[in-house]
C-alpha cells in the first residue's frame, strides 16, 4: 500500500492565557483534544481550523493569527506554521 498524505488543520483556541481543549461525549478513546481535522481538497488551512473549530465546539472565530497545518506522510508528522493565516 502507498503512503498516503493526509493534511491536518488544528485550531488552537486562547482565551485570558487558557487553551481550549475538549473530549468527544461517548468516544473516550479520542482523549483531551483541540479542534482539528482533515482540509478538504482546495480549502485553505485556516478556513478548515475555523470550520473545525465550528464543528466540534460551536464557536464561530475569526482568521486565525497564525495557522498549524499537520501533514501525516506514511506515519510521519509533518508541521507547517505561519503567521497572518496564511500558509502553503
Amino acid at each position: 500500500m502507498p503512503n498516503q498524505t493526509v493534511d491536518k488543520a488544528v485550531a488552537y483556541i486562547t482565551c485570558d492565557g487558557k487553551l481550549l481543549v475538549f473530549d468527544h461525549p461517548g468516544i473516550p478513546e479520542t482523549g483531551t483534544q483541540v479542534p482539528a481535522g482533515t482540509i478538504a481538497p482546495g480549502e485553505p488551512p485556516a478556513e478548515a481550523a475555523m470550520r473545525e473549530a465550528f464543528e466540534e465546539t460551536g464557536l464561530i472565530i475569526g482568521a486565525p493569527g497564525a495557522v498549524a497545518k499537520l501533514r501525516v506522510e506514511g506515519g510521519e508528522a509533518i508541521f507547517d506554521v505561519t503567521l497572518g493565516g496564511q500558509t502553503g
